[in-house]
């Protein structure tokens, strides 16, 4: 649910940078001579949609729901896939944190007691 949360966060400070007139806040992530591809509205709406949709997995699964698990596995593997095309880029500064971040999630995730936890929830 933090992972949904922090993207909602982002999608927030997005459109205020672009509400405010400010340049691209999606170029400073970029880093050094990325070129600026508009105000970041269409990067606000995807980390809102999908930090929506995160948050919302977390929220199901801290309630007990039945719903979540494979958003929240999803994310975790894109993360991870993420971090690998951080280090090839030359960003092993991003790319170490955000693989920590993706591992431990499928850790937790598929461990013996998640997966015994969610196949009661299923009925098996």
């Amino acid at each position: 649910m933090a992972e949904g949360i922090a993207g909602l966060a982002f999608a927030v400070y997005l459109v205020i940078g672009a509400v405010r007139g400010d340049e691209d806040t999606t170029a400073q992530f970029a880093g050094a001579g990325a070129e600026s591809i508009g105000y970041g509205w269409g990067t606000a709406a995807w980390f809102g949609f999908f930090g929506g949709v995160i948050a919302v997995a977390g929220w199901c699964l801290s309630t007990g729901r039945r719903w979540g698990r494979g958003p929240v596995a999803m994310l975790q593997l894109f993360l991870v896939l993420i971090s690998v095309y951080m280090f090839s880029s030359g960003r092993p500064e991003l790319g170490a944190p955000t693989a920590a971040l993706g591992v431990v999630g499928l850790a937790l995730m598929f461990n013996p007691s998640a997966v015994e936890w969610a196949a009661r929830r299923y009925g098996r």
